[in-house]
């Protein structure tokens, strides 16, 4: 496989993996999908603490992660913010299983 194949599969599973987690943010955030764009605040979504709970119980289920609400996730303020942040805990479970 040459490296703009594997460059590409590699967009694609990024791609597929925030669609995961944009569908998890959507069904337990009651939230309309074409509202969750990157820049978009979780405030300016009307996301309260009860809906930010029950969105990250979705995350951790749907990829066996645990989520701290630990300075990391209270920094998150933006949809991008929020995907970066599970993205980031997703990959450091996949390089290190026993972390999770």
């Amino acid at each position: 496989m040459s490296d703009s194949s594997k460059n590409e599969v590699a967009e694609e599973t990024a791609k597929s993996l925030e669609d995961r987690i944009i569908d998890i943010v959507v069904r337990e955030g009651m939230i309309e999908r074409e509202k969750l764009v990157p820049e978009a605040t979780l405030e300016d979504l009307g996301v309260d603490s009860v809906e930010v709970v029950m969105v990250l119980n979705g995350l951790e289920e749907e990829f066996d992660i645990y989520v701290p609400v630990d300075e990391t996730m209270s920094e998150v303020r933006t949809v991008g913010d929020l995907l970066s942040a599970i993205k980031t805990l997703i990959e450091k479970k996949e390089s290190d299983p026993a972390s999770a």
